[in-house]
């Protein structure tokens, strides 16, 4: 959004110097390019630019306050980790600690479960160490009923113990299963939590979106836009009249003095619109014919009159 807003600003300072530069350069060009009611409407169009930038200015305004407005919501959503270097979600470490917390007791079941599925093993092994030396014992001829018998006691006591281990892996297994449904539904829990918060968030992206979608919308400021054109367009319709501006031409150079030594605007002949590699609108009229027309006894006094006239005719 930042980079669009720059955008946007870049072109209403691009517009505004458009204007500066070109309304300097008309006005201080030369009268037999540009004169009168067509030089104004020239000077109009391009104080259009001036126009638009505004607009365009006022929408970077709505822009920047949408960018404050998503800025204000990231401080307040997220925090700074790792010294700046990533945000992270401001409840994030909590509902971490509410999974752990409720996972803890799952760990401790399965550690217990572990703990005696080894005691169950060390314990075969002494029973099937026991086994042997039963076996051994029967098969030595040389051996004496009371070793036999402690053979077969010491036998005894790990078929015992492993008998009450096994059952005691059984209740750590239901109990694990049941620490396991326990937490699945305080894990639901949770995560319910986590999805308001979660729904909240794109909620509030969402909203942000939108408005800055309805700002940057052209459609928003098409009356404006399509006013400041219209007005345009009626000043050069009704304002530029060039039969005016060769009458002020004329008498800029002291040809129309009076009424019976004025040229017949009937006879004139113009040629204007000549647009240069600048994208200045020139204007250059054709030759002047002027049929049984009289200028005035005083040419002595105009002589200097009518050699800048015959320059520019030529």
């Amino acid at each position: 959004m930042e980079d669009y807003y720059e955008i946007e600003r870049t072109r209403a300072q691009a517009l505004l110097l458009f204007n500066k530069k070109w309304t300097k350069h008309l006005k201080t060009q030369s009268r037999i390019s540009s004169y009168h009611t067509t030089k104004r409407a020239q000077l109009d169009t391009i104080r259009i630019a001036k126009h638009l930038a505004r607009i365009d200015d006022n929408r970077c305004d709505a822009l920047k306050t949408v960018i404050n407005n998503y800025r204000t919501l990231v401080d307040e959503t997220y925090m700074h980790v790792n010294f700046g270097r990533r945000f992270e979600h401001c409840r994030f470490r909590e509902f971490r600690k509410l999974f752990k917390d409720a996972h803890a007791s799952v760990v401790k079941s399965e550690k217990s479960l572990d703990k005696l599925r080894d005691r169950v093993f060390r314990a075969e092994q002494s029973l099937l160490n026991a086994n042997r030396a039963v076996e051994k014992v029967i098969h030595d001829e040389s051996s004496n009923e009371r070793k036999r018998f402690n053979k077969s006691d010491t036998q005894i006591k790990c078929e015992n113990q492993l008998k009450q281990l096994k059952e005691k892996v059984a209740h750590a297994e239901q109990n694990l299963d049941n620490t396991k449904q326990t937490y699945r539904k305080r894990a639901k829990q949770i995560f319910a939590q986590c999805q308001q918060v979660e729904e909240q968030r794109l909620e509030q992206i969402r909203e942000i979106l939108l408005m800055f979608t309805q700002t940057i919308h052209l459609q928003k400021y098409a009356p404006e836009i399509e006013q400041v054109y219209e007005e345009l367009i009626s000043n050069i319709s009704t304002q530029q009249n060039s039969l005016e501006d060769l009458a002020f031409w004329a008498k800029m150079y002291g040809i129309e003095e009076d009424e019976s030594a004025a040229i017949s605007l009937s006879k004139v002949e113009s040629q204007t619109t000549v647009k240069n590699a600048s994208g200045e609108l020139r204007s250059s009229r054709a030759s002047v014919i002027a049929n049984n027309s009289t200028i005035d006894n005083e040419q002595e006094q105009s002589k200097d009159r009518e050699e800048l006239l015959a320059a520019k005719i030529s």
